[in-house]
């Protein structure tokens, strides 16, 4: 996977903000990132009929975004 020359927004905080502007089209989530920070952007996703895919980890999610540490969330802007 990656997302390299795509608009993304990557982090809890930032996928948050993309959700709640209505500007993600799509969401992938870390399937080893703590529950407490991936189930409210998930909830928010579903409500607002965003793809979500939670087949990555945070390892996997931060190389597709092209940064050195991990992360919980990206999201595919639009």
């Amino acid at each position: 996977m990656t997302l390299e020359g795509k608009k993304i927004a990557c982090g809890a905080k930032s996928v948050r903000k993309a959700l709640e502007s209505r500007r993600a089209s799509s969401l992938w989530l870390a399937r080893d990132a703590s529950e407490g920070v991936v189930a409210p952007l998930r909830d928010l996703a579903v409500s607002q009929s965003v793809p979500v895919d939670e087949t990555k980890t945070m390892r996997e999610l931060g190389r597709a975004a092209s940064i050195e540490i991990g992360s919980a969330a990206v999201a595919l802007l639009k």
